[in-house]
């Protein structure tokens, strides 16, 4: 398969957004951000605490390995050989 076919199967991810959000209940720490990122199939909501410069660059950094796994030629899942008979 080539990269083409890989991505038309498998739409690439981008960070739809990133903004600030109330602590999560029992942390101590201030300043969390949720970020959401989309593939127009797929949506992943997650929350991080940090500034919002550098949520912003983890969220990025997230979308260019989920897309590097998902161009690649074989699910990480599939065997690597043969089936036994």
């Amino acid at each position: 398969m080539t990269d083409t076919t890989d991505r038309a199967r498998s739409p690439l991810y981008k960070v739809a957004l990133v903004e600030k959000t109330q602590s999560l209940e029992g942390s101590e720490k201030q300043g969390w951000h949720r970020y959401v990122l989309e593939n127009g199939r797929s949506t992943i909501v997650g929350q991080r605490c940090g500034s919002l410069k550098d949520v912003t660059a983890y969220a990025t950094q997230y979308t260019e390995e989920l897309n590097a796994r998902s161009t690649m030629a074989r699910s990480t899942w599939s065997p690597r050989g043969r089936k036994p008979v």
